[in-house]
């Protein structure tokens, strides 16, 4: 076997071998399907690089040894050579290759949820206070997916049904229901290790606090909820209905955005301020049902948009009381004994 047979037949080898790759990245998720395609891309890259240069270059120069017989070493050697000249050539084009197989095998992103709950690796529970900024960092992105839930609940009560929007509300039910397991088990165990005073009220604080940022995430998907069917049943609430439910709506805004920058900047000041916002939605609550209840005497309102009322005003009233209960967890910080009323 020549050189100018033995060219060829390695480097077609070594492209033919990319099928075991293949085969093996069958069933798995997509960064497995990345991962089989870039060393696709390699190889093929690699041989046609390597086969236009070598005949480019016989073409001109004519090469002694391009019909000298191949012994095994020499073949070795040159397979050796294929691969390590190969990759010589494209490490400057990594980046690239990278985004091309991004475009061959779409929707491979680490998800949120991914992403997020990768900050909890048991490595960190040695240092509790590091473990704990952990933690933040967690259920702050949690907040913004509150945040982001009831914004996208309130536009589909308001301005009405959208399917994308709602699988994003779905989405990110998701990352608080999974956010809330792994914070819950992840701070249970932080509690096993040796944590000073101030460590162990954060711990405290934030393990009270992660039930209530997925149960608020909860009643945006009972909001939604609500429109759906109401669009499925043809149920139109009354002028009057809608007038007052917009008032509940931007108390319970104020009250949410109030208790959730609070908890952010773990600023007392501010928390102290959502008691009398979430009186406030406690009180249109009550007022928006007699309302109903008069409406509904008199007729002007279907037995159905009532129950559908009622279902949105509690909704958005449980969203208030567990915004409360945010701070209420933060104020608990400041007793100097472990007593708490």
């Amino acid at each position: 076997i020549t050189f100018a047979t033995c060219l060829p037949i390695i480097v077609g080898q070594n492209v033919g071998k990319c099928i075991t790759v293949v085969l093996g990245s069958l069933g798995t998720g997509k960064k497995a399907k990345r991962l089989a395609a870039s060393h696709v891309c390699f190889n093929v890259f690699g041989a046609a690089i390597i086969m236009s240069v070598m005949y480019a270059l016989q073409a001109i120069v004519h090469f002694p040894f391009w019909d000298h017989v191949m012994t095994k070493g020499n073949i070795a050697d040159m397979h050796l050579a294929f691969n390590v000249i190969t990759s010589l050539i494209l490490l400057p084009f990594v980046k690239q290759i990278a985004d091309f197989t991004g475009l061959l095998i779409r929707g491979d992103q680490d998800s949120k949820i991914d992403k997020e709950l990768a900050l909890l690796d048991e490595i960190f529970l040695s240092k509790p206070s590091f473990a704990l900024e952990q933690c933040n960092k967690v259920i702050g992105s949690m907040s913004d997916t509150v945040k982001e839930n009831f914004a996208i609940a309130v536009d589909l009560l308001t301005n009405g049904w959208d399917d994308k929007k709602y699988a994003t509300m779905e989405e990110n039910e998701q990352f608080l229901d999974k956010s809330e397991t792994a914070l819950s088990d992840y701070l249970v165990k932080m509690t096993g290790h040796s944590l000073n005073r101030t460590d162990r009220k954060e711990a405290g604080k934030l393990l009270n606090s992660v039930s209530d940022f997925e149960r608020m995430g909860d009643y945006c998907i009972k909001i939604a909820s609500v429109v759906v069917f109401n669009k499925e049943q043809g149920i139109v609430f009354t002028e009057a209905g809608k007038e007052e439910l917009t008032y509940l709506i931007k108390a319970s805004e104020q009250t949410l955005e109030a208790s959730l920058e609070a908890f952010e900047k773990d600023d007392m000041s501010s928390a102290i301020k959502v008691e009398p916002l979430y009186q406030t939605v406690d009180a249109l609550k009550d007022m928006l049902k007699e309302h109903h209840i008069a409406r509904l005497t008199l007729g002007e309102c279907s037995t159905a948009a009532g129950i559908s009322l009622i279902e949105l005003v509690t909704a958005f009233d449980r969203i208030s009381s567990h915004c409360f209960n945010v701070t209420l967890h933060m104020m608990q910080k400041l007793n100097t004994d472990d007593t708490f009323d």
